[in-house]
């Protein structure tokens, strides 16, 4: 009967970095060093459990994994812009508006235009006034 050998825990690591990062099959690998297939298996399982070596990924794998976090950044994205930002209200607001004719009140729905004047004023156009001016 053989003697049992013990395989320090450097040398297994080597054996599996062979089969994972190299692309080795077991069979060769254990040929190579004389150890049992199953053995080889077990070490692989080991070490891929803790964590001390990994799987390569495959190309389509990485891209999924890609394409899922660009997903979830743009929902995120997506829900911020969906939040009520505090400047733009809900409810509706009276505006008080001076002009040189004097001042009037304007009521924020009744607003269909926000036009820029030259010299960087801005002109607000009450419904009316915007549908006279763009069918003439």
């Amino acid at each position: 009967m053989k003697a049992r050998r013990k395989f320090s825990r450097e040398f297994k690591l080597a054996a599996v970095k062979k089969i994972i990062e190299q692309g080795l099959a077991v069979t060769e690998v254990a040929r190579d060093l004389g150890v049992a297939e199953s053995l080889l298996h077990s070490w692989k399982r080991t070490f891929l459990k803790e964590g001390v070596v990994r799987q390569p990924a495959s190309s389509l794998e990485e891209e999924v994994k890609r394409l899922r976090a660009e997903n979830r950044q743009l929902q995120l994205e997506r829900d911020l812009l969906k939040k009520q930002r505090p400047s733009s209200p809900a409810k509706r607001i009276d505006l008080s508006v001076s002009s040189r004719a004097g001042a009037a009140r304007l009521a924020v729905g009744a607003l269909s235009a926000v036009r820029r004047q030259p010299g960087g004023v801005l002109s607000l156009a009450s419904a009316e006034t915007f549908a006279t001016k763009t069918a003439s």
